[in-house]
């Protein structure tokens, strides 16, 4: 494996940090609440297309865990997958591809009265691998990622 692969896919990697990523991040605790009102212990699954680098689907399943006054507790457990692991994109000129999967678990505070989100800890935990196409190879990088996302407001 060539230096500048590992740099161009380091690259990719760190483009989830950028305005993508933060956008992802943002809808991975933001699209957290149900179509239609929940009582204490009841469930609601939502489905998010994440783009951090790479198109991903998330799916949660929330549960309202704790309701007192002024705040709730919402827990979360998602499963993340690559949407098209066949897809290639394109990364400084050369076509890349992911195949990862993975899980979260998260813990959001809310305002009750606003639904404005006090604070969130989300633990994520996923690998696969990502593919570089190089003239007429495929060459194949395995990846694992483990991650804690703080966000307060």
């Amino acid at each position: 494996l060539e230096p500048r692969m590992v740099s161009e896919l380091g690259g990719r990697l760190m483009s989830g940090y950028g305005p993508e990523g933060v956008k992802g991040s943002t809808e991975m605790v933001t699209v957290i609440f149900p179509d239609t009102p929940v009582s204490l212990g009841d469930n609601w699954t939502v489905n998010t297309k994440l783009e951090s680098g790479m198109s991903g689907l998330m799916q949660t399943e929330y549960t309202l865990t704790e309701r007192e006054k002024g705040y709730a507790i919402i827990a979360g457990t998602s499963t993340i997958k690559t949407e098209d692991k066949n897809a290639y994109v394109t990364s400084n000129g050369r076509p890349m591809r992911y195949d990862l999967t993975g899980t979260a678990s998260s813990i959001i505070k809310i305002d009750a009265n606003s639904g404005w989100i006090i604070n969130a800890t989300i633990y994520i935990d996923m690998g696969g691998d990502a593919f570089i196409k190089d003239e007429n190879e495929e060459i194949k990088i395995s990846l694992y990622m483990k991650a804690k996302m703080v966000i307060t407001s």
